[in-house]
């Protein structure tokens, strides 16, 4: 495919802080067809790249997902901060 795509999208970029964001933006497959942008003017618009965007609501909320379990296991696993 070519050209730009205007789709809605599901981000989760920033699911762990402001949840998932359903968003109407642009797909340029001339320039990455894994990247899609969003709001603002041609020189302040939004970004994501691969996994943090997604064409289904569905898909958003798997990722959201792993994202949450890979958080909540990283501070299970980490050194718990000794008093001093």
């Amino acid at each position: 495919m070519t050209g730009k795509e205007t789709i809605i999208a599901w981000v989760t970029k920033y699911a762990l802080t402001s949840g998932i964001l359903k968003v109407s933006g642009e797909v340029d497959h001339d320039i990455a067809s894994d990247m899609f942008t969003w709001g603002g003017n041609d020189m302040q618009r939004n970004y994501a790249h691969g996994k943090d965007w997604h064409r289904t609501e569905s898909d958003a909320k798997k990722r959201a997902d792993e994202m949450r379990l890979k958080k909540i296991d990283f501070h299970r696993n980490s050194p718990t901060p000794r008093a001093m």
